[in-house]
């Protein structure tokens, strides 16, 4: 998103995507690779930085919420339902990270 940080950008997109409201650490937890394809049929492959969110609340609608499938689940079953390996391995290891938003949410 252009003119915004990217710590920024995700907390608009879990809003956008998941109807998730909260706030971003400034730092990323990790990164993963997946292959992009464009409509021209070439294919990219993208770097994504990962934020946390803090999640304070969920909207009752949001700008895709007729595009996506939103639930609440554990971290294992995130893991499992995604497709990329890079990602699910990141949010296997959630629980094992020093991460001034965990650690925040966590003091309440």
């Amino acid at each position: 998103m252009k003119g915004k940080k990217q710590y920024e950008a995700a907390a608009i997109e879990a809003e956008e995507e998941a109807g998730a409201v909260g706030s971003t650490g400034k730092k990323a937890i990790g990164y993963y690779f997946y292959d992009k394809r464009r409509a021209s049929g070439q294919v990219q492959l993208c770097r994504v930085s990962v934020y946390l969110l803090t999640a304070v609340r969920e909207l009752d609608n949001w700008p895709e919420k007729n595009q996506r499938d939103s639930r609440w689940v554990s971290t294992e079953i995130a893991a499992e339902m995604v497709q990329e390996p890079g990602l699910a391995e990141l949010i296997r290891n959630i629980g094992s990270i020093h991460h001034p938003s965990i650690e925040a949410a966590a003091q309440g």
